[in-house]
This record gives C-alpha cells, structure tokens and sequence, in this order.
C-alpha cells in the first residue's frame, strides 16, 4: 500500500484543495479532515467525513484534530509521524515543488498535540528524507 500523506497531497493538490497552513476562511478543513480519516483506517477508530458548522456558523469538514479525544488524538499522531518517516524523496520534491503548506499544516496539528509528539517525529525523522524539512520547520 502506498503512502497515505502522499495520496492525500496528492488528491488535495489535484482536486485543489486548501492546503495553506493559516487559512481563515476554511483552516484546510477538508485537508486535515481527510488526514484524520486515512490515518483512522489504520487503527480501529475508522473516522468519516461530516460538514459541520463551528460556533461562528462557519461550515468545516470534519473530523478535526482539535476535536478527537486525548486517546484518538495520539493514535492518529503516532500513525501519521510513522508515515511522515515513511516518506520518498520524490514524493517530497514534488509535493515541495507545488506547495509545502501541506507539510505546514501536518507539522504543525503535530505540534498542538503536544511537545513529546514534535520530540517524536524528531527522533524518528533522523536519516530519512523528511528530516530536512523538520529541521527547516524546527529552525525557521
């Protein structure tokens, strides 16, 4: 099976998705919404998208990190850090060709979820292509 983060960059690139790391408008819903999804399927959580309204009658696609549970929360975390380090060098030149605002916003749901998941993806980014961009990301 092939890498998730890639599809859905992938899919979000080609269907023009919003992938801008501090939209007002939208906050990349549907992006970080579909990341939530594909990273249930590798758990028993097994998340599906809704359109939900927020406490400002704003429509968002969910479900959204900030809503999952502390337990959902750091399965999902710990399933998208094992693909971040699972990534190709080809498949970053390419997303990077287009946009790192994807990567932004990965790294930065990973971040809210607490320090020791940041320290995680650190730790196990070390020799892999990733790790250029967490040290970017880490020194801006």
């Amino acid at each position: 099976m092939a890498n998730f983060i890639e599809e859905i960059i992938d899919k979000a690139i080609i269907n023009k998705w919003c992938i801008m790391p501090d939209c007002t408008t939208c906050g990349a819903s549907k992006f970080k919404a579909n990341l939530v999804i594909a990273s249930s399927k590798k758990t028993d959580l097994n998340f599906k998208e809704k359109t939900k309204i927020d406490f400002e009658d704003k429509e968002y696609i969910a479900p959204a990190f900030h809503h999952l549970k502390k337990d959902e929360l750091q399965k999902i975390v710990e399933i998208i850090i094992n693909e971040l380090t699972n990534l190709n060098k080809t498949a970053l030149k390419r997303h990077f060709s287009v946009s790192e605002g994807p990567y932004e916003i990965i790294i930065d749901q990973i971040k809210m979820s607490g320090k020791e998941n940041f320290e995680k993806l650190k730790y196990y980014s070390v020799g892999t292509p990733f790790s250029q961009f967490i040290n970017l990301a880490n020194n801006p």
